[in-house]
């Protein structure tokens, strides 16, 4: 062998060598007995533990040392898997891990003996899972639906052991031509075409079910889907609602192995719904009963109850006041304007602030026998025992007094220096008149209730009145007095008109009835 020869040889082994070295650094070699399988792209390990983690199934399966452990995390994975060696493919569980197909392939061929695939749900394609020449396999906890054929099983397949599998909406369920235990523990599968009745309620079918194929049966068919229950639970907000709150009620259920497909609410007042979040109001107070039952996508259902306490609403209290300004002479109104969001007023109390009362009226009448500022309170109870009230300054006024006065004298026209007596005449309709003061006109007063004056020169003179009653109200009221002179004055009054007295009248009534006689007299001659 030449130099040249060897130098190739030398650069091709320093090659595999590199080469090697580069591939078992990034790839795991097969004597590995657990691996994990996560296709959601995260780096790292998606359970926490591992340090090996796949985005296929067939990485993972290609990797995993013989009776080893394949993990595949929650997803959809669109693979044909084949498994060649003893391993056990364990999915997250049936309603978590999904294995979908096309319409010509075949989701998982087996083709080696004491293979476990378990926790997965086959659907949307040819055949869910082929046995060919696979012995002592086992089948368990998975789903098959909307498949053409949910497994094929050849004759070379032996002691193949297939239970608590769901196989639901598929065109054919399984095509045996192998010999297969199609139970276990004295529990089957489910088959949605079976028809047999389950007398005794034990969840299995009373008569065997027969396995396409070669008639092999599965004797201990389940009435229902294999699932874990789902957990029905839910909260509501707010934590204490009112008749006046709109309540939302949280779905907090849970399916392990699937999902919740539905919900049906009974909210304990007669009322239901269907959604998944609903609202409700309720309109009266009091304890309910609420429950919630969810079915998961296998038709399993759970219920979950709750009470829920509704608080009453007080009453909003509130009233009117007619006339809003009132005397204590007036007869004032009250009005109950209170309302019950939620129910009835059913009691009503109303303090008048000056000792009085009055009950179970929703309006009152009521006369306060002095002016001041009286604090109102209408009490109110509704139908549920809640009570409330309010408070309201009321201004009663005071009614003034009236001002009135008379006079007189010993002549009946007043003169210089006559003594005229002042009759005050005033009165106070609520109270009573507690001064007077006179002003004469001549400057000159008095704070006599009914004084005497005389004046001391002719004139006219106004004079006037002013009274306080007892609550510090006043009123005026003025009067004109015309004052003659003496003597010579008389004659000058006839004709001017001043001072009229009965003597004028008898000199007209004179004048006119010889005017009288004078006309009949010159009719008659």
């Amino acid at each position: 062998m030449n130099h040249t020869s060897r130098c190739i040889i030398h650069l091709f082994l320093g090659t595999l060598v590199v080469l090697y070295s580069g591939f078992s650094f990034f790839c795991v070699t097969a004597d590995t007995t657990e691996v994990f399988v996560d296709d959601s792209n995260v780096q790292g390990p998606w359970d926490g533990t591992s340090t090996h983690p796949y985005q296929t199934i067939q990485d993972g399966i290609n990797a995993v040392a013989t009776n080893g452990t394949v993990h595949v995390a929650s997803g959809l994975y669109n693979e044909h898997l084949f498994l060649s060696k003893s391993v056990v493919l364990q999915g997250a569980g049936k309603g978590k891990t999904f294995l979908d197909g096309d319409e010509t392939g075949t989701h998982v061929t087996l083709s080696a003996n004491m293979i476990t695939l378990t926790g997965f749900t086959l659907q949307q394609g040819h055949i869910g899972i082929l046995l060919t020449n696979s012995s002592e396999s086992l089948i368990t906890n998975n789903t098959f639906k909307n498949l053409d054929q949910a497994i094929d099983i050849d004759v070379l397949s032996v002691n193949t052991t297939i239970h608590a599998n769901n196989f639901i909406s598929n065109e054919q369920h399984a095509d045996d031509e192998g010999t297969t235990f199609w139970y276990l523990d004295g529990r089957g599968n489910y088959w949605d075409d079976y028809t047999g009745a389950d007398g005794n309620v034990d969840g299995i079918g009373d008569t065997a079910y027969v396995v396409p194929g070669k008639g092999n049966l599965d004797s201990y068919p389940l009435i229902v889907p294999h699932t874990s229950p789902p957990t029905a639970h839910f909260s509501a907000l707010p934590s204490e609602p009112t008749t006046q709150h709109m309540v939302t009620f949280m779905d907090n259920s849970t399916d392990d192995d699937g999902g919740i497909a539905s919900w049906n609410w009974s909210f304990g007042d007669g009322n239901t719904s269907l959604l998944q979040y609903p609202t409700h109001r309720y309109e009266d107070d009091g304890i309910y009963t609420v429950t919630l039952t969810v079915a998961d996508d296998y038709g399993v259902t759970s219920q979950y109850s709750q009470q829920l306490t509704i608080l009453n609403v007080p009453p909003s209290v509130a009233f009117t006041v007619d006339p809003q300004e009132p005397t204590d002479l007036d007869l004032v109104n009250f009005t109950d304007r209170s309302t019950d969001a939620d129910g009835l007023i059913v009691k009503r109390t109303w303090d008048f602030g000056d000792g009085n009362y009055s009950t179970n009226t929703s309006y009152a009448l009521h006369q306060y026998d002095d002016d001041g500022e009286y604090w109102i309170n209408l009490t109110v109870v509704d139908d549920d025992g809640a009570v409330a009230s309010i408070e309201q300054l009321l201004s009663v006024r005071n009614v003034p007094p009236t001002a009135r006065f008379s006079y007189a004298s010993e002549n009946i026209t007043i003169h210089i220096d006559d003594e005229i007596q002042f009759e005050d005449t005033s009165t106070d309709k609520d109270g009573k008149i507690v001064s007077w003061h006179w002003n004469f006109g001549d400057g000159t007063t008095s704070n006599k209730r009914s004084p005497q004056h005389n004046y001391t020169g002719r004139s006219t003179y106004t004079v006037t009145l002013t009274v306080e009653d007892d609550d510090g109200s006043a009123h005026t009221v003025t009067n004109m007095i015309t004052v003659l002179g003496k003597g010579s004055d008389s004659s000058w009054t006839l004709w001017t008109g001043e001072g009229f007295n009965i003597f004028h009248v008898v000199i007209l009534a004179v004048l006119l009835g010889s005017m009288v006689v004078i006309i009949y007299m010159t009719k008659k001659y």
